[in-house]
């Protein structure tokens, strides 16, 4: 059971969800957060999953919990009214994996450049259609609750991409973000604005909550799961300088935020939260920890001129660049993060 949830004094928390994008690593860990929930009797779940093809998931069905897949086009949900009633969250996790994908030999090995196949295109599509279309789909839809919450997966790549240790200090929710460097900085302004406009007419007042989310640390998948075979095999090291900021929140944590406080924490406006690790560390601290949890060396660094020539734009964005922002909301709040440093982060993922 994860750590922060509490149950309503009248019994359990009634939470009726529909995820679009559930089939990744994002929609497994908020999916198992609320089967425990409903597991522990603190919650009556009840999921829909938005999917291009449902027949091949498996629904579950019990007192506390139901889960069930239906077939969309990736844009408009069509659902019957028996899926719409009470309905308390929508929470869209669609788009394309920014680095995977494709043919070559890295993109074999999950690591893809941004100039292959329009890939660039791909991932705005990915994101914007989705987006705009489930929003269309709320604004239009009179017999949705007032009280629904849509949740919009984000990134903190739109706090751009030049954060780098004795230099700018970490950004909360509240920073400006209209102008900075990098192609992730567009596609986040993109998505964040698709979430949020047009806004609810005055008798469908729902609230757009986005999640800017730094890269989740999970041994299965993610930047951490690319990272541990050439760790292992003790070939890790810096990355370009190494002094750029490296953003992470353990997938124990995004759980915990999503379900156990966001969703417990009825919207009254539009809302940000950054789903980042409260204590902040550089490339080079994040490889030096992995090494030595691993007890590996960490002497083989990969030169920035190496990075450009290997994945182009985004090599120099993603792994030469950097993001340094604080969950200044989550604290205020009262969350608490059981993995708040890379040390705790890594050591969750590879006990």
């Amino acid at each position: 059971m994860s750590r922060a949830f509490a149950s309503s004094s009248q019994g359990p928390v009634k939470f009726k969800v529909l995820v679009a994008g559930g089939s990744g690593l994002l929609g497994d860990t908020i999916i198992n957060n609320l089967r425990s929930a409903a597991s522990s009797n603190k919650a009556l779940v009840d999921v829909t999953v938005l999917s291009r093809s449902p027949s091949s998931a498996t629904p579950e069905s019990t007192d506390n919990f139901k889960l069930k897949y239906v077939m969309w086009d990736g844009e408009t949900p069509q659902l019957n009214n028996s899926d719409v009633e009470g309905l308390t969250h929508a929470i869209n996790l669609c788009g394309e994996n920014i680095s995977e994908g494709g043919e070559t030999l890295l993109a074999k090995l999950g690591i893809r450049s941004w100039e292959e196949e329009n890939k660039k295109t791909r991932v705005i599509s990915s994101r914007i259609t989705p987006t705009v279309g489930i929003k269309k789909w709320l604004n239009a839809n009179p017999n949705l609750s007032p009280n629904l919450e849509y949740i919009v997966a984000g990134g903190v790549g739109v706090y751009g991409c030049d954060f780098f240790a004795s230099g700018k200090d970490a950004e909360d929710e509240n920073a400006d973000t209209s102008d900075r460097p990098g192609f992730l900085h567009e596609v986040s302004t993109l998505w964040e604005n698709a979430a949020t406009h047009p806004p609810p007419s005055s008798n469908n007042n729902h609230h757009t909550t986005i999640l800017r989310i730094a890269p989740v640390l999970t041994s299965s998948g993610g930047v951490l799961g690319k990272l541990l075979i050439p760790f292992k095999l003790g070939l890790g090291g810096n990355v370009g300088s190494g002094t750029q900021y490296f953003p992470f929140i353990s997938s124990s944590d995004f759980g915990a935020a999503v379900v156990d406080h966001i969703m417990m924490t009825p919207a009254k406006n539009d809302r940000v939260y950054n789903l980042i690790a409260p204590e902040h560390c550089t490339n080079e601290q994040f490889g030096k920890e992995l090494g030595t949890q691993l007890n590996r060396p960490t002497f083989f660094p990969m030169p920035a001129f190496v990075v450009k020539i290997l994945f182009g734009e985004m090599g120099e964005e993603v792994l030469l660049g950097g993001v340094r922002a604080k969950p200044a909301r989550l604290l205020d709040e009262g969350f608490t993060f059981e993995h708040p440093n890379v040390k705790k982060a890594i050591a969750s993922i590879l006990d």
